[in-house]
């Protein structure tokens, strides 16, 4: 129910948040199952990077809006911060890290298609695609020189041949595929005396593979609604969030979609078998408060952008070029007791004139 729009001019504070975070996670962080990622205590604890994740995209976002009349200049500066942003978030998660560059490369080229930064669209497209390329060759260079991270994403290609190592999870879930039922728990009356794992076939309904223990409990039938919904709801989302007239709102619209979206479908094909266990979630099901809260905080956002997809109209967005030249569209336009509010003395510069809203409200100026 949040006014998104007044929180734009606070895009770096976000940046730096999501800097804190990490950093914080780094120094003070709880291990948990060999992964340092939470803060908090033994008891109640948030996962940072996945804060920090959504401070960052809603930060760049934001950033992109405020220098959108700088020029060239500016989309090198925004692409440095994204790119930095990127880097921190693949020490703790190689999934987030990947889902936020597929992001920030719609961000930028949607700007650019909208003429900012110039109107050279070519020399700026150019310099996104540039950023990319450095992008991955940094990912590549964080992954190779380390023998073991190499090891690790080939025994979890083939998971069959690597029983023993990090290929065990990947396995029990293509297993649970194999022998679930179309309705009901999965048999696993076929897999000796100790079974597969205490928990039937899965470890536990983890974050990894909650698709798989909703699928070993209930059936194949479950799994195929939960996919069709979740899938549903991001494509729909996407289709609504598209129509949004101010372009923060589409921006912020879209990177809440992009992680919705991301994380259900790579959870899915790893819970298929098809990508490697890389790190991920499936929104809504997976167990723990920082996931569910996360997958909340992106429809919060999402509805907050479409409940003002009307009001907000584009070329009165906040800037940082202020003056008499540039005034935040809430002074213009916006719901009051439940009546819409056009103050068309501040739009035209003419205090004489007085329109009435639809809802009768009318105070003499609006």
């Amino acid at each position: 129910f949040s006014d998104y729009s007044r929180y734009l001019k606070w895009s770096p504070v976000l940046y730096g948040l999501g800097v804190a975070l990490v950093i914080a996670v780094d120094q003070v962080g709880i291990t948990v199952n060999g992964s340092r990622l939470w803060l908090g205590t033994s008891v109640l604890r948030v996962n940072g990077y996945m804060i920090a994740e959504l401070c960052f995209m809603a930060a760049v976002a934001g950033l992109l809006v405020l220098f959108r009349d700088e020029g060239a200049g500016a989309l090198v500066g925004c692409g440095i911060l994204a790119a930095l942003s990127v880097w921190l978030i693949l020490h703790g998660a190689f999934t987030a890290a990947v889902l936020m560059a597929f992001g920030y490369v719609w961000l930028f080229i949607q700007t650019i298609r909208w003429g900012y930064f110039g109107g050279k669209r070519r020399r700026n497209y150019a310099i996104v695609y540039g950023a990319v390329g450095a992008v991955w060759l940094a990912i590549a260079a964080y992954i190779l020189p380390a023998p073991w991270r190499v090891n690790r994403i080939i025994g979890m290609m083939h998971p069959f041949d690597n029983l023993n190592s990090s290929g065990w999870a990947s396995s029990r879930a293509i297993l649970t595929l194999q022998h679930a039922q179309f309705i009901g728990p999965a048999d696993v009356s076929g897999f000796g005396e100790t079974g597969l794992s205490y928990h039937g076939i899965v470890v536990e309904p983890m974050s990894n593979y909650a698709l798989m223990r909703l699928i070993n409990d209930f059936g194949l039938l479950a799994g195929l609604l939960v996919v069709i919904g979740l899938l549903a709801l991001a494509v729909e989302g996407f289709s609504k969030v598209r129509l949004v007239k101010n372009h923060y709102g589409r921006l912020l619209g879209m990177v809440s979609l992009t992680f919705l979206g991301g994380q259900s479908l790579v959870n899915i094909l790893i819970n298929m078998g098809i990508l490697p266990d890389s790190g991920s979630f499936l929104p809504f099901f997976a167990v723990g408060g920082s996931n569910m809260l996360a997958s909340w905080l992106y429809v919060g956002i999402v509805l907050a952008v479409w409940r003002r997809n009307t009001i907000l109209v584009e070329g009165y967005q906040p800037s940082r070029k202020t003056g008499s030249q540039r005034e935040n569209i809430t002074n213009i336009i916006r719901w009051q007791e439940g009546c819409l509010i056009i103050d068309f003395g501040r739009l035209f510069g003419k205090r004489e004139m007085a329109e009435q809203s639809e809802g009768g409200c009318d105070d003499g100026n609006r």
